[in-house]
């Protein structure tokens, strides 16, 4: 019984740390959107600056995860 306890106290401890890196990656990737006020006034970036940034930061993840969709299903263990 002991070890079930340990095994359930372990998962959630497991599952709290990927709740905090997965909410600090999504913060990375949202991060252009709170400073961009301030790359409008200390280095004068128009709209268009920002959104173009934006989209190049995000264009190779978007590629990325969809090749990495194509290698789990043709990499995946049989059900």
């Amino acid at each position: 019984m002991s070890d079930t306890i340990q095994d359930r106290r372990i998962a959630w401890i497991v599952f709290a740390l990927v709740a905090v890196v997965l909410g600090g990656n999504f913060y990375v990737y949202d991060s252009i959107g709170p400073v961009s006020d301030l790359l409008q006034r200390q280095r004068e970036f128009s709209d268009t600056q920002i959104g173009m940034l934006n989209a190049i930061y995000h264009l190779p993840n978007i590629v990325l995860i969809l090749v990495g969709g194509i290698l789990v299903d043709r990499l995946a263990l049989p059900a």
